[in-house]
């Protein structure tokens, strides 16, 4: 046929950052919070380990969450949920109470990168995705900066902070913030070097006549 699909099955409460927002107060529980950043680390974790995989855009937009509780049993019967991950010679077993138990689940492979001989290389466009999350040392080092795990571990943090604090670390909190122009003009300067073409080719659009125009 002329398309194809992904069947998958049903993460009935959607992504995290949306879900964050449904929440009381915008916020999680610690608890709830500490268990759901390590299934999104194990997973990166696994997904290293056994594919050699970068992700390159992971953000609780990109995660889903599904229940983890039997729903075969009555709620006020229901014990709680103990989900046990191996790593190594350790096993880890995080407990939730049935209310609360939710399985974190990776997605938005689409920027991702499976080949591990590309670890060492220098940055491409593919690995500029969510711009918020770009590691610092893409925006100093430019051409000079490589592939590798280093943006999962980076973009990890900024979800962290995000999952504990109900806040997106992202435009929604840096909307009132203002590069002084004088900072804004020594950073166009640098990033129109030859080291830095590819963060170049990121930042550039064109107006309607078809001038360059820097998003910065």
């Amino acid at each position: 046929g002329n398309f194809q699909y992904i069947r998958m099955e049903l993460c009935e409460h959607g992504d995290i950052e949306n879900f964050i927002k449904r929440h009381p107060d915008k916020m999680l529980p610690a608890a709830d919070c500490r268990n759901l950043l390590f299934q999104i680390a194990f997973a990166l974790h696994v997904a290293a380990e056994r594919f050699g995989m970068k992700h390159y855009d992971v953000k609780l937009l990109n995660v889903l969450l599904q229940t983890a509780k039997d729903p075969t049993i009555p709620e006020d019967v229901h014990p709680h949920v103990v989900l046990r991950y191996g790593f190594g010679a350790h096993v880890f077993r995080l407990r939730m109470h049935h209310s609360n138990a939710y399985l974190a689940k990776l997605g938005d492979f689409g920027s991702s990168v499976l080949r591990s001989d590309y670890d060492g290389h220098g940055i491409s466009l593919g690995q500029f995705t969510t711009l918020e999350n770009t590691p610092p040392d893409y925006l100093i080092l430019g051409n000079s900066a490589t592939q590798g795990h280093g943006h999962g571990s980076f973009a990890l943090g900024l979800a962290m902070l995000h999952l504990f604090t109900g806040h997106g670390p992202y435009e929604e909190v840096l909307q009132d913030l203002r590069c002084p122009d004088n900072f804004k003009g020594k950073l166009r300067r640098i990033w129109k070097q030859p080291s830095h073409d590819v963060l170049h080719s990121v930042i550039q659009d064109m107006d309607a006549n078809g001038n360059e125009v820097e998003d910065v």
